[in-house]
């Protein structure tokens, strides 16, 4: 298991994370739409254990930029390739999108944080596998972390945020990046929960699995 450590600089806010901000643009987002998170196999191009991409941090990038970035719109929403939602017939289930996306209001409204990485494992193209983003509201912090390594679980020291009891959240992963949702097995890939511990003085630790995202 590797280890990696992030910082979350609570006195350097980015500016409040619009509630208008999660439509799907992505797919404009470099490779977010078209070589994303568990694509599935319309994408004949991506390896099959290669489905899980660094690119679901697009919606990070949401965060980043909300100073000046404040609508989106849904434009992926059913039978297209990462669309939310999927039919075959009389069937009709949630992708992974879906839940990625499900993962992330709590921070609507709230006030984005810059999070520094300071260590952590690295995929073969020398970027860092760990990512996460940051927010604060009158309700609390919330952390949104992603391992995007395809065989690695890290354990995650996150440092900066006011400690008290358990932190609880959730976590969407699968056995293997090419896994995904269909008629036959809906539930393939679904949020399951995860719980932060107390690291010391000061800091929470969590344990991500490879190609996961998870909100605490």
């Amino acid at each position: 298991m590797a280890d990696a450590s992030l910082r979350v600089q609570g006195d350097e806010p980015i500016g409040t994370i619009s509630p208008r901000l999660y439509g799907h643009v992505a797919e404009h987002l470099g490779r977010c739409c078209y070589d994303g998170l568990w694509v599935g196999r319309q994408q004949t191009e991506i390896p099959a254990d290669g489905r899980f991409h660094n690119d679901v941090v697009a919606l990070e990038g949401f965060h980043r930029q909300c100073r000046v970035l404040t609508l989106a719109n849904l434009v992926q929403i059913v039978n297209v390739l990462q669309a939310p939602v999927m039919t075959d017939g009389a069937s009709f289930w949630r992708t992974p999108t879906y839940d990625v996306f499900q993962l992330h209001p709590m921070h609507l409204n709230a006030t984005a944080l810059p999070i520094d990485v300071t260590s952590g494992p690295s995929p073969p193209d020398g970027a860092s596998a760990i990512s996460g983003t940051v927010s604060q509201s009158g309700a609390g912090v919330t952390i949104t972390l992603i391992n995007a390594h395809r065989r690695e679980d890290v354990e995650i020291s996150v440092g900066g945020v006011p400690r008290t009891g358990i932190a609880t959240g959730q976590i969407l992963t699968a056995s293997t990046p090419a896994a995904e949702n269909d008629a036959t097995s809906p539930g393939r890939v679904v949020p399951i929960p995860l719980s932060a511990f107390p690291d010391g003085a000061a800091n929470w630790r969590v344990t991500l699995p490879p190609h996961s995202i998870a909100t605490i």
